[in-house]
C-alpha cells in the first residue's frame, strides 16, 4: 500500500524519494488514501463490506494525493468514486504482514515512539523525524475513528496487537515467533476454528514444487513432478483460505494489518528521515532494524533477513493459490517452468524459489529435502476445515509445534 504509493511518487518525479513524498502527507491524507485504496481493491465482490458514502469523497474529504500523481498511468486516480476508473488494486496477502512483524519491527517502533514522546535520550529528531512520528503514532498506535476500513478495535477488541495475533492464527494456524518484551507470551482470543492444518500443507506443497524445479530441465529418466500433486494441495489450502475468507471475513483486519506492516517496511527500506536521525543508517532493512532494536534495547529477530527476503514473494503466491491459480494441473506448472511465453523469465518461478530458500532457512525445515518422519514418531494428525470430516483433537505437544510460528 504505502511502497506502493511510494512507487507512483517515484514514477511523478523521478530521482526523487518516494518514502520522502509518503512520509511527509498529513496523517488525515493518508486516512483517505486507505479509505480510497479500498475502494479500489482487486476483486472487491469477493470480500465485501458495508459500502463507502460517496458524499466522503467531496472535494473538502479527498485525499488529495490524485492531483500529484497526474502523470502516473499506473495508480488507482480517479477513484469509481469520483466518478472515474483508475487501475484496481491488489494489496498484500496477511502472509506478508505477518512475515514483517515476525521481525519484531511493529515491537521496536513502538519503544522508539515511547522514548522519543517522553524524554530526549535518543536526542531530538529532525522536522521530518518529527513529522514520521507524529504520523506513524496517529495511524498505526492509536485507534482509528470508528467506521474507516483499518478501525479494527473497540470495546470489544482493544489491542491492535491481538487483532492481528487472532487473524493469523484463524488463517495460518500459528502464532508469531515472540511474545512480550520479556518473553511472556502474548495473550489473544485462539479461535476453536482455524486453518491448524495450514503450515503442514503449505510446506508439502513447496516440497511438491521444488521438486518441479529441480527436475524441469530433465530430457531423460524419471521425472518425479507430480503436477497432480501440486494442484492437489494447491486446492486444499484455497479451500483454507477462502473459508476464512468467506464473506468478506477477516479482510479489514488483514487490511489494517498490511497497511501497518507496509508503513514499517518502507520506513526500513532506505535510509529514511527517522533511521538517519536514529544513527541506524544502513545498506538492508534488516541491519536498519537491528539497529534501531539496539537503541532501544530490544533485538529484532535473528532471521529478519530471511523475512523480508520473502514476505513479498510469499504473498503473491499466496494471492494466486487463493485465486485457484494452482489448483488444476495445467495451472501448477507455472510454479516451476523456467519461461513463459514468448520465452520470458517467469515471476512466478522466482517467486516460488525465493520462498522455498528463504522459508527453509527461517523455519529451520528444508523443504528442498524430502519429508523425513523419524522412525516410531507419526506426523501429527492434523485438525480439517469446518464443514470436513473431524479428526481427534491435537496432543499438547503437537499444539506447540503447530503454533509455534515460522
Amino acid at each position: 500500500m504505502f511502497r506502493q504509493l511510494a512507487t507512483w511518487y517515484e514514477e511523478q518525479n523521478p530521482g526523487t524519494s518516494g518514502a520522502e513524498w509518503v512520509f511527509k502527507l498529513h496523517p488525515l491524507q493518508l486516512t483517505r488514501y486507505l479509505e480510497e485504496i479500498w475502494v479500489m481493491r482487486s476483486d472487491p465482490t469477493a470480500r465485501p463490506s458495508a459500502p463507502i458514502p460517496p458524499q466522503l469523497y467531496g472535494v473538502e474529504a479527498a485525499s488529495g494525493i490524485k492531483d500529484q500523481l497526474t502523470g502516473v498511468t499506473d495508480d488507482i486516480y480517479p477513484t469509481v468514486l469520483d466518478g472515474g476508473g483508475g487501475l484496481q488494486y491488489p494489496f498484500r496477502h496477511l502472509m506478508y504482514a505477518y512475515l514483517i512483524e515476525n521481525t519484531r519491527a511493529y515491537e521496536i517502533f513502538r519503544r522508539i515512539l515511547v522514548e522519543c514522546t517522553h524524554g530526549e535520550s535518543l536526542d531530538v529528531p529532525s522536522p521530518e523525524g518529527q513529522a514520521w512520528l507524529r504520523t506513524t503514532e496517529a495511524l498505526f498506535y492509536s485507534d482509528w475513528c470508528p467506521g474507516l476500513v483499518p478501525s479494527v478495535t473497540s470495546q470489544i477488541r482493544s489491542d491492535i496487537c491481538a487483532v492481528r495475533r487472532n487473524a493469523y492464527y484463524r488463517l495460518f494456524g500459528i502464532d508469531l515467533n515472540h511474545g512480550y518484551d520479556d518473553g511472556r507470551p502474548y495473550p489473544y482470543v485462539r479461535a476453536q476454528i482455524a486453518n491448524r492444518e495450514f503450515i503442514a500443507l503449505f510446506e508439502e506443497f513447496l516440497r511438491e514444487v521444488w521438486r518441479g524445479i529441480e527436475n524441469f530441465s530433465n530430457t531423460s529418466g524419471a521425472n518425479p513432478t507430480d503436477d497432480a500433486a501440486i494442484a492437489e494441495l494447491g486446492a486444499s489450502l484455497a479451500d483454507l483460505l477462502t473459508v476464512r475468507h468467506r464473506n468478506g471475513a477477516l479482510t479489514r483486519e488483514e487490511f489494517a494489518a498490511v497497511a501497518a506492516m507496509s508503513w514499517l517496511h518502507l520506513t526500513l527500506m532506505s535510509d529514511t528521515p527517522i533511521v538517519v536521525d536514529l544513527k541506524a543508517a544502513a545498506s538492508s532493512p534488516e541491519e536498519r532494524l537491528r539497529k534501531l532494536g539496539e537503541r532501544v534495547g530490544l533485538t529484532s529477530h535473528r532471521k529478519s533477513e530471511q523475512y523480508f527476503a520473502m514476505a513479498d514473494a510469499a504473498s503473491r503466491i499466496l494471492i494466486a493459490i487463493e485465486a485457484r491459480q494452482f489448483a488444476n494441473p495445467l495451472g501448477v506448472r507455472t510454479l516451476y517452468a523456467e519461461t513463459t511465453p514468448p520465452a520470458l523469465p517467469n515471476p512466478v518461478r522466482a517467486d516460488a524459489m525465493t520462498v522455498i530458500a528463504q522459508w527453509s532457512i527461517a523455519s529451520g525445515r528444508d523443504l528442498k529435502a524430502g519429508r523425513v518422519i523419524a522412525s516410531g514418531r507419526p506426523m501429527p494428525r492434523m485438525p480439517v476445515v469446518q464443514g470436513h470430516s473431524a479428526t481427534p483433537a491435537l496432543s499438547a505437544p503437537e499444539r506447540r509445534q503447530l503454533t509455534a510460528g515460522v
